[in-house]
């Protein structure tokens, strides 16, 4: 609800510094309703301090608030209008697992072709294993695209025409990016899939590289006799610098490519330009991007652990105990609330480009 919203974040924005600076204040006087807390004397002037300067940036950064919650408010007004958007997580999900289940095949059937050669192990085919996670994550991001255009095409419709619109929802807008469409959403998904497979092959090479010292450092303690011992790997600086490098490469790269696939539906314009397009308005107003991409995904993140607790304490109640036991169910419901949530996310930057 848009007006919970509203009440949500404003609590937080001034509850947040206000009981900071209550409970640093009753620490410093040492009151025994901050003894009942834990905080100590100590910990009074940091949460002081620490209430102070958010007061300051919350006084700084209203007017992006209030924009972020006019956003916020505008995303669930549209999720009300258009209900059908909320069957997209369940209709995307069944071609995600159709898709996993086609690739999953087609790994077999390469498996059975490679039966013949012997001492075969992934390492002495890797053009082959890339090849096949390439496509993998490519069908991946293709079906994640699609669902990011047909949210934004119903949304930017909805948010121009209101309740006049009445045709932009539902398949219409999966029919709209498949026949119109499909080529730039290929090529967005290809560019992201590319980058994502990078990340793999890297964190790949790194395994490869630590199993090979290992087995040297093993056959070198067996020549001299000596137990053989997995050596320790000092951490290093530039793998530490290329891991961070390539994490934060995907990560700008799924940004752009959700906001160029909302560029997309909104003005039917190539991949090339919608991500331009989006970059443009991301630098005439990068504080406003900030406030409200943040906002949108804290609510998520919110949401997800929520919806996870609520599982685990289910799964609980009927017995299912550990990492085992509880693990798998975990997964299944933070999977479930990326899926749930994915609308909310795409139309709350859909109604931002607007």
């Amino acid at each position: 609800n848009g007006h919970h919203v509203h009440l949500v974040v404003n609590v937080v924005a001034i509850g947040g510094p206000l009981s900071l600076l209550a409970i640093g204040g009753l620490a410093i006087s040492g009151s025994p309703v901050a003894q009942l807390l834990g905080v100590e004397a100590h910990f009074g002037w940091p949460l002081v301090l620490v209430g102070v300067l958010a007061l300051i940036f919350v006084s700084f950064a209203w007017g992006y608030l209030r924009l972020g919650i006019a956003v916020l408010r505008c995303s669930a007004a549209f999720l009300r209008a258009r209900p059908s958007i909320g069957a997209y997580p369940l209709l995307f999900g069944l071609v995600h697992i159709a898709g996993l289940a086609l690739w999953g095949l087609a790994v077999l059937g390469m498996r059975s072709s490679f039966q013949d050669i012997e001492d075969l192990d992934w390492q002495s085919q890797f053009g082959t294993a890339s090849a096949m996670l390439l496509c993998f994550l490519w069908g991946n991001a293709f079906v994640t695209g699609l669902s990011t255009f047909a949210v934004a095409y119903a949304a930017c419709h909805w948010y121009g025409r209101g309740s006049k619109d009445a045709g932009h929802g539902g398949l219409v807008a999966i029919q709209v990016g498949l026949r119109y469409h499909a080529g730039s959403l290929a090529l967005g998904s290809l560019l992201l899939a590319l980058v994502r497979t990078l990340n793999v092959m890297l964190w790949w090479a790194e395994k490869a590289q630590e199993e090979a010292a290992a087995a040297a450092s093993g056959a070198a303690q067996r020549a001299v006799g000596l137990p053989v011992q997995r050596p320790a790997q000092p951490p290093s600086l530039l793998r530490s610098l290329r891991n961070f490098a390539a994490e934060v490469l995907e990560v700008v790269a799924t940004w752009a490519s959700k906001q160029a696939f909302v560029q997309i539906a909104m003005s039917g314009c190539p991949f090339a330009t919608g991500a331009m397009r989006a970059g443009q308005l991301a630098l005439k107003a990068p504080a406003g991007f900030v406030m409200v991409e943040s906002l949108s995904m804290i609510f998520q993140r919110a949401c997800e652990f929520l919806l996870i607790g609520v599982a685990v304490l289910v799964a609980s109640s009927f017995g299912l105990e550990g990492l085992q036991g509880l693990g798998p169910v975990a997964v299944s419901a933070w999977l479930a609330a990326e899926s749930l949530l994915h609308p909310y996310s795409v139309a709350t930057t859909t109604i931002l480009h607007c």
